[in-house]
């Protein structure tokens, strides 16, 4: 197993070298130990890498001031010796074991200028651990991601900011172990150095014969984080925090075992419930404890038939539990299953790792609420009738499945699967600028009609999102879903993901499943910039058809279309311009783009990047004013028709799919059906780099066809065949004084 230091820009230009260990004195300089017997140098220029693999003894740097940009080690390895420069610790996915870094670690040279701009930790997955037994001393944000463990450990084991520098340190997912089972040392990460904890775990780890207090500074909350306070042999084990600010999306999981505990800010270690769960959230709330402004955590029931709760507890059930009736609570923690026929009146529930579902009614009445799933591996199952009026959030993986009630809005912020229905529900609000929101609504299976899994009158808008249609097995009869209008929220780095896609029956592999989801209409706020929008149809039978006016695509926005096997997008018209972009993939089999297309200030892209035969048909005219680019990157097999008028200016680029120059010939570009209104297509090979080639745009409008003719010129250079690459730039500004832009691409173009 392989774990990684790494990553700066300059690392996709470092020399990789991979040690043997053969010399058996287990020093870095000797080349003895590394193949092709050639050592590091350790230069900040030389951009090298090292890949110690498994070695079976500790490997010493020997080099004084030694810079890598990244270095690997294997299962069970240790790096020891002398302190390195390098841009972080990288363990791939997919193994179990643990390697140890019993250096110290530096982002920042002799005279304090960073060497990278950021140090990047992965931690890899579940069952591995990172032993850091050396400092950090990061001048640089630190990045710490995946599902492992990052573990300071031993006397030195430490993240710390070097003098006069401001690094911040962030947890994706992973854990990071303030480990002192061993040695014991305070201040592992700096209070100096703020936290972000996004969806990731800190956690102290005490000593069985001392007692700890280890101390944060600031530590912001995203997503659904975790601290966690383990002591040992009966000793305190203290997590401090100065300040928490918990974000409007997330969570905070405070976990204590063993007699652990916490403090965060004024609040001392009798605020909370020790082996308790309390979650914060928004505005300073916390759902699933009593919670007050000057003694803390005042009240937590657990019950076991919730015959002694009131409206004002906050009750967790760590055994399954049978409800009859209608009982009021302000919270519950569900942690093996609820369920009965009763109701179960609240503002916030918490579905913990160990329950699979919530059967029971809920009804959050008119207040604003919370679902929250706190297992990362698994959706949570809701199979009873979810009331209430208010806005109600919900956060991590859930399903649900009966026919809600839910009158109010709803916030997405995790995934959420409705097999059931929702729609009664206002409103919709998918993701936010921490989180991704994933909406999935099931279509049915045999030859059920398709519900309204949610309103087609309510709107959606999306600042992180995915609208997805799910099939079943076994409905060839075809259904569809009507959803309202989906608004791209105002704002920079905007995400929105629309899908529709069918599957063959697995026992009847020739039928096919139809289905379509219909959007009232899709609109993109003005204020919305640098954003990308995301549509998937694929299949045979698989229709997304969007109403409403005409699709505007602008402010350096894209949109991405991939309509392959035989699906169908239907718009009402997409207009691209104010340098923003647009591309369509029609990959393999038939696929048709339904509405008009056109092009200003924009840039579009055609591609087949399957390899394999497909057809793109554009059921309206494709009109490319004289500030647009086009790009073609077809296969030999591919064929684009516009069943519909055609209007061509503008520059052109035509691409293979192997990357082997364009030799002389005729290459088909496109078919038509309508008229040819402009052909202002031209060349210009000696602007472009295509000495001893020409180039030109030809129409034979008695076939309905345009090709590209590639002649050579007399007496071309047999050097210069490589100018041709596997481009051709068309450009009409060019005779107009204009700057022509330029494209790269990479797929060839039809050839006649």
């Amino acid at each position: 197993m392989a774990a990684v230091i790494a990553l700066s820009a300059a690392s996709a230009q470092a020399q990789e070298f991979i040690w043997t260990g053969g010399a058996g004195d287990g020093l870095l300089s000797n080349p003895g130990n590394w193949q092709a017997g050639q050592a590091p140098t350790g230069s900040a220029s030389a951009y090298e890498s090292l890949n110690l693999g498994s070695a079976s003894s500790p490997v010493e740097n020997d080099i004084s001031g030694a810079t890598f940009t990244s270095i690997t080690l294997g299962d069970g390895a240790t790096l020891a010796g002398e302190m390195v420069r390098a841009a972080g610790l990288y363990v791939p996915y997919g193994f179990s074991g643990s390697a140890e870094v019993a250096v110290d670690i530096r982002t920042w040279d002799e005279y304090g200028a960073p060497y990278f701009s950021g140090c990047h930790i992965a931690t890899g997955n579940p069952g591995f651990d990172l032993s850091m037994k050396g400092t950090l001393e990061a001048g640089v944000p630190v990045t710490v991601e995946g599902t492992g463990r990052l573990l300071l450990a031993g006397e030195r084991g430490k993240i710390i900011a070097a003098t006069g520098t401001s690094p911040s340190l962030r947890v994706s997912s992973a854990t990071i172990s303030l480990d002192n089972r061993e040695a014991v040392a305070t201040s592992r990460i700096s209070p100096s150095v703020p936290v972000t904890l996004d969806g990731g775990t800190i956690e102290l780890l005490g000593n069985a014969s001392a007692d700890i207090v280890e101390t944060l500074g600031q530590v912001n909350v995203l997503g659904s984080s975790t601290l966690r306070a383990v002591a040992q042999g009966g000793r305190q084990a203290v997590l401090s925090v100065a300040s928490l600010d918990v974000g409007t999306t997330g969570t905070i999981l405070f976990d204590a075992s063993g007699g652990g505990g916490f403090r965060v800010g004024n609040l001392d270690t009798a605020a909370f419930l020790s082996g308790q769960y309390l979650f914060s959230s928004q505005s300073g709330r916390y759902e699933y404890a009593g919670y007050d402004a000057s003694s803390g955590v005042v009240s937590a029931t657990t019950s076991t038939d919730l015959s002694t709760a009131t409206a004002l507890d906050h009750v967790r059930l760590d055994a399954y539990t049978e409800l009859s009736g209608t009982r009021e609570v302000r919270s519950a923690a569900i942690n093996a299953g609820l369920g009965g026929t009763g109701t179960l009146q609240l503002t916030d529930l918490l579905v913990e790792p160990g329950a699979m579902g919530v059967s029971v009614n809920l009804d959050f009445i008119s207040h604003d609420g919370t679902v929250t799933a706190a297992s990362p591996l698994y959706s949570v199952s809701l199979t009873g009738d979810i009331a209430g009026s208010g806005t109600l959030a919900f956060r991590g993986n859930a399903t649900v499945g009966a026919a809600a009630s839910y009158a109010g809005a709803v916030s997405v912020q995790g995934n959420m699967l409705i097999s059931g229905s929702m729609a009664h529900a206002s409103g919709w609000t998918l993701g936010s600028d921490e989180v991704i929101g994933q909406l999935s609504l099931m279509g049915p299976s045999g030859a059920a009609e398709m519900p309204d899994r949610i309103s087609d009158t309510a709107s959606i808008t999306v600042y992180r999102g995915r609208v997805s249609l799910v099939r079943e097995f076994g409905n060839p009869a075809g259904f569809t879903e009507r959803v309202g209008t989906v608004k791209l929220a105002a704002g920079a780095g905007r995400t929105l993901w629309l899908e529709s896609s069918s599957f063959n029956s697995l026992s009847d592999p020739e039928t096919q499943e139809r289905g379509t989801l219909a959007i009232a209409g899709l609109v993109i706020d003005a204020e919305c910039r640098d954003s990308t929008v995301e549509i998937y149809v694929s299949g045979r039978g698989a229709n997304l058809e969007i109403g409403g006016g005409e699709i505007e695509i602008g402010n350096g926005n894209r949109l991405m279309a991939s309509v392959t096997s035989g699906g169908r997008l239907a718009t009402p018209g997409i207009r691209v311009t104010g340098y923003a972009s647009a591309s369509v993939n029609f990959g393999s089999g038939d696929a048709e783009l339904v509405g008009d297309l056109r092009v200003g200030e924009g840039y579009l892209d055609f591609a087949n990047s399957s390899g394999q035969e497909g057809q793109l048909t554009i059921s309206g005219d494709l009109e490319l004013g004289s500030e647009s680019w086009t790009n073609i990157f077809n296969s030999d097999t591919s064929l684009i028709t516009v069943d519909g008028d055609l209007t061509l200016d503008g520059g052109l680029y035509v691409g293979t799919t192997n990357g082997m120059p364009l030799s002389e010939g005729s290459y088909l570009l496109l078919r038509y059906t309508g008229l040819l209104t402009d052909n202002g297509w031209e060349t210009d090979s000696d602007q472009w780099g295509w000495m001893g080639f020409t180039a030109s745009v030809r129409a034979d409008e008695a076939g309905k066809a345009i090709y590209l003719d590639v002649v050579a010129v007399p007496e071309p250079s047999t050097l210069l065949l490589s100018a041709l690459g596997c481009i051709v730039l068309v450009c009409a500004a060019a005779r107009r004084g204009g700057k022509p832009g330029c494209l790269v691409g990479g797929t060839r173009a039809g050839r006649d």
